[in-house]
């Protein structure tokens, strides 16, 4: 009984199969010696048809359509040609047919359009996600009548609320157009809670050509909503990428803003310990590529970039710089040199051209706030080393015996000299400890630019900036003047682009030192305080 039961399943199974096939036949069977017309109804048709038994051949149909290799016979049949043989549309089987009979079916445009409107249908009942995104995707508006209901029909058996919610969008900006109030009204409903860039510039090209449209009040207001939403998140934007730049500048510049305020030399190399420190950066990642430290390379190079470059700075104190205190001109003639042959050396041992610091993965990408709203990672690495280095310093400054002695050769060299303090030993360490905050710079500018032997040079006008404008020799007027400069570049360079930004910046600065010449915030001590009276 079981047998006989199962026997009857699978004969009415193929029987339906076989039934439906035999409709397909029927249906294309119809449209023999038809032309244009006829064949965009009968794709139509299909795109509507639910039938997953026949959607192989129609789609094996449609395909040869629009590659110009289908044929049919006499009776109506359709033959696809595969190399030197035919192939019954239908089937797919291989068969024998007389060549001399057969007409190969012109097609045109319009077919052509009919044949892509009904694929995209094809696909969106596809049972694969991926699939039917990428045809939801692809549907250009407006969706055909056929398109839309297919569409509809998803909808109500979606159960994905994020792909559902694609759907009604999509259906919506078609319905936008619609003569029912209702259902323009909805659409736009829809396209509002959505709240994308693309739904404001739709719903602006939508009132530009129907002005007389009776939704025009409320599209008007939803298109100022969504205006005043984009502005506030450009307005956002612009400010993370003027901490991102501050960040940076505040790096290079506290060193300068640490050696200047101590020994008052104006180091013109500062900008090339940057370089070399994103030069260490690149060698350790070159050293590590095949090992499993790889990924990690931008987080080891932070102290080791740090430590060679403060010994640089150290070396160059002792050899150097220790023999030109007092005389400014020679000290500034003296580093500019420096810095001209730290170029050259690097051109010498890595070339002149760019090299590359690959970004790991865990730092490939961003943090997205909202749409359009992406802050890479490398660049919230940027902002967390210089909340952390200035947190640092204030902490040494204040609490540790080496931050207590720097601070007394501040305020009062020859007093500090009198309490047997050493003052070369010390102007030797605060050297290096600006190099190497410079060098802790160049490492997390390597993960967001390529390095050069150029590239501090890049950098070295905008660091002294950030000191002037905050106030010589003081941590907390460099980060007050690092805001002021990043936040302001970015947010004047948005309105009027870079170049123009930069000489705004500059014709700002010179306004502003020309009416306080000590800065947002100078430091007073009690040289300063004997050397003003």
């Amino acid at each position: 009984m079981k047998i006989f039961l199962i026997v009857c399943v699978l004969f009415g199974s193929s029987s339906l199969v076989g039934a439906e096939a035999s409709n397909l036949r029927t249906s294309v069977r119809a449209m023999a010696h038809t032309e244009g017309e006829g064949w965009n109804a009968l794709f139509a048709d299909w795109a509507k048809d639910s039938q997953a038994a026949n959607e192989a051949a129609k789609l094996r149909i449609m395909e040869a359509f629009l590659n110009g290799s289908v044929a049919q016979d006499p009776l109506g049949d359709l033959w696809i040609k595969v190399g030197d043989i035919y192939q019954d549309a239908i089937s797919g089987q291989s068969k024998e047919v007389q060549v001399d009979s057969l007409r190969v079916i012109p097609i045109n445009n319009s077919i052509r359009r009919a044949i892509r409107q009904s694929l995209s249908a094809l696909s969106l009942r596809s049972t694969d996600q991926r699939v039917f995104l990428e045809s939801l995707e692809a549907l250009e508006e407006p969706i055909p009548e056929t398109i839309l209901v297919t569409l509809e029909q998803r909808s109500v058996i979606e159960s994905d609320p994020l792909l559902k919610a694609k759907i009604q969008q999509k259906i919506a900006s078609t319905e936008l157009h619609s003569d029912d109030p209702l259902r323009a009204e909805r659409a736009l409903q829809i396209l509002t809670d959505e709240g994308k860039r693309e739904t404001m510039s739709q719903l602006q090209r939508f009132l530009k050509e129907h002005p007389d449209s009776p939704l025009r009040a409320r599209m008007e207001h939803a298109v100022s909503k969504l205006q005043l939403k984009f502005l506030g998140l450009e307005t956002l934007g612009h400010t993370i990428y003027g901490l991102s730049l501050a960040s940076i500048l505040l790096l290079v510049s506290l060193g300068l803003a640490i050696s200047f305020g101590l020994m008052k030399i104006i180091n013109m190399a500062h900008g090339e310990l940057l370089m070399v420190g994103a030069y260490v950066s690149y060698v350790l990642q070159s050293f590590l590529v095949s090992t499993p430290w790889a990924s990690w390379s931008p987080l080891l190079s932070l102290p080791l970039a740090f430590l060679c470059t403060a010994g640089l700075g150290y070396a160059l104190e002792k050899l150097i710089i220790r023999h030109l205190y007092g005389r400014p001109l020679e000290t500034l003639l003296a580093t500019w040199g420096i810095s001209l042959i730290l170029i050259q050396g690097m051109r010498s041992a890595f070339g002149a051209q760019n090299v590359e610091v690959a970004v790991p993965p865990w730092l490939t990408g961003g943090w997205s706030l909202a749409e359009g709203l992406v802050v890479p990672y490398n660049r919230l690495l940027a902002i967390g080393v210089s909340v952390f280095v200035v947190s640092g310093l204030c902490l040494f400054f204040k609490y540790s015996r080496f931050g207590l002695l720097i601070r007394a050769v501040q305020q009062n060299r020859s007093m500090a000299a009198c309490l047997k303090i050493s003052t070369d030993r010390v102007d030797a360490m605060t050297f290096a400890l600006g190099s190497g905050l410079a060098g802790l710079g160049g490492a997390i500018l390597s993960q967001i630019t390529n390095v050069s032997p150029e590239m501090g040079q890049t950098y070295i006008i905008d660091s002294f900036l950030v000191v002037v404008l905050g106030g010589v020799g003081s941590i907390g007027g460099s980060v007050l003047g690092a805001l002021v400069l990043g936040l302001t570049s970015k947010y004047i360079e948005a309105m009027s682009g870079a170049v123009i930004a930069k000489i705004i910046v500059m014709a700002l600065i010179i306004i502003f030192i020309q009416k306080r010449p000590e800065g947002l915030l100078a430091y007073k001590g009690r040289s300063h305080e004997i050397d003003a009276a």
